[in-house]
């Protein structure tokens, strides 16, 4: 683990780089650079969240656990996100897994750094409520799509695509 190298004004995440650069400027000597490796478990369920994750090159799946111990990926976040979202929501913990699908690189932060420039920040809390809502759009864009589509063929719309639109409309 090294701390993260790259310029603020020139972040691989896109949510980081959607940051004010104020904000951003105040974060990153907090930003910490991580491999994540394949199955690695990032935030097990009812677990503190320490950490948030924003993937530069990897995957993650949202894991849901069911009460049988079977599991449904029930997301995924890549460069266009961040893990461990529930810590803006005031939430410590949250009942879903965070797993390393694809392995490569990401920055963390210590969870309270971001909570701290979120509860400081409206121009940051207007990017999160942002992201948050795409989460949701793509959540429930996902539901239907399993739903309505029995044959198991989905086709796959890219988030940041999403993220990007929201960010037009609602600006």
């Amino acid at each position: 683990m090294s701390t993260y190298q790259q310029p603020p004004q020139n972040t691989e995440n896109r949510l980081l780089a959607s940051f004010p650069s104020e904000e951003l400027r105040a974060l990153h000597p907090h930003l910490e650079q991580v491999s994540l490796s394949h199955g690695q478990i990032i935030i097990s369920p009812d677990e503190p969240i320490e950490f948030i994750y924003f993937l530069l090159n990897s995957l993650l799946s949202l894991v849901t656990l069911m009460e049988d111990g079977s599991t449904v990926e029930s997301g995924c976040i890549g460069r266009e996100g961040m893990a461990g979202v529930s810590i803006v929501l005031d939430a410590k913990t949250t009942p879903m897994q965070s797993v390393a699908q694809i392995p490569g690189q990401a920055v963390r932060i210590k969870a309270e750094i971001i909570k701290e420039a979120f509860d400081r920040s409206s121009t940051l809390q207007k990017v999160l409520h942002r992201y948050i809502h795409t989460l949701i759009v793509v959540g429930s864009q996902s539901t239907a799509c399993n739903r309505l589509h029995n044959n198991r063929t989905y086709i796959l719309k890219s988030e940041t695509n999403i993220l990007l639109q929201s960010e037009s409309k609602y600006s």
